[in-house]
Order: C-alpha cells, then structure tokens, then sequence
C-alpha cells in the first residue's frame, strides 16, 4: 500500500491476504451508524462511500457544488450527516453534508474564514470528528499544536468556542482524533 492508499479487506481476513480493492489517494475515514464506509479521495475531490464488507463502491458526494477539491477527512455524526475537512491554497473549510447525500450536493453549511483558526497545512495532517451527544466539532490543528472546537450550530466565519492548547496538553503535532462523548 503506498502512504495515500486505503486498502480494503474483506470481512474476516486473515494472514497474507490482499485486498479486496485498493483507493488511490484515499485520505480520512469514517464509519456511520450503518456501517458505511465514507473515505475522503482527493485524486478525485469526492467522498467515496461503500457499503458494509464491500470492495465496490456504492456511491459518491463530489460535483462543483460541493466545493470538494482534494477533501482531506471525513466525519459522521449521530444523525449520519457528513463532515468534510478541506484545505487548499491557505483555504481551510469544514462542509456538512445531509445525511444520505450523494452526488453534486451543495453543503448544508460550511465554517470557513479568518476567525475560525484553521490554519494547519493540509487537510491530510488533521483530524475531524463530532461529538455523538451535543454534535459539536472538533478538529486538531497540528500547525499551533491545538484541537478547536466549533459549536453543534456553526456555520460562516465564527471563532471556535472552544480551543485546547498550551504546554500543559502536552500535544505535540496532532494528527489523530477522537470524540467519545
């Protein structure tokens, strides 16, 4: 597997098998509540989405109106609605999707802007995820060292409400993220 691929393996593989399939340039991945698979491609700016135990996938959310080039992460919330982290020429945006949306699908809101801190080098070197019980947004910033929090409700150019940074976290470049709450 090369360091941008996602490898697919059938369920319940063992020892030395190979994959399934292989997607190029795969980038972040996430699982919803029926056990879809959603894999940011940025080769070709869409989010590919894969039915459960499958190598084929079922269907896509990319088109111009989605304002996907080169999606970096994707995250689920509890109501299966799909978050998108996307980081070009010094751009740097979150998109939330319907749930179910597919195709050339414009965003239901985006936060993206000079008030919002997301200022890391790509979308690759970050995480995304969305807490299950209050549907707040967190997103590590590798650049400043810190994991920003945006309200369940944001949308525009709006400060995170919440920012946890400093020596004290002891984070150290985070790349990896998740919410358990």
């Amino acid at each position: 597997m090369d360091e941008s691929a996602v490898d697919l393996f059938a369920p319940g593989a063992n020892g030395c098998k190979k994959p399934k399939r292989t997607i190029s340039d795969g980038g972040g991945l996430a699982i919803d509540s029926n056990n879809l698979l959603y894999v940011a491609n940025s080769k070709t700016a869409m989010i590919d989405i894969f039915p459960s135990g499958s190598g084929t996938m079922e269907t896509q959310i990319g088109g111009s109106n989605t304002g996907l080039v080169a999606p970096g992460t994707v995250a689920i919330d509890a109501s299966r609605n799909v978050y998108v982290y996307v980081y070009v020429n010094t751009t740097a945006t979150i998109s939330e999707f319907a749930a179910g949306a597919t195709g050339n699908v414009v965003p239901i809101r985006t936060i993206a802007g000079s008030n919002t801190g997301l200022t890391i080098g790509d979308g690759f070197n970050c995480a995304l995820a969305v807490s299950k019980n209050t549907g707040s947004i967190f997103v590590s910033n590798p650049t400043s060292n810190a994991i920003l929090v945006f309200a369940a409700t944001a949308s525009g150019n709006v400060a995170p409400i919440q920012t946890i940074v400093g020596s004290a976290t002891q984070l150290s470049n985070p790349l990896g993220l998740r919410v358990t709450q």
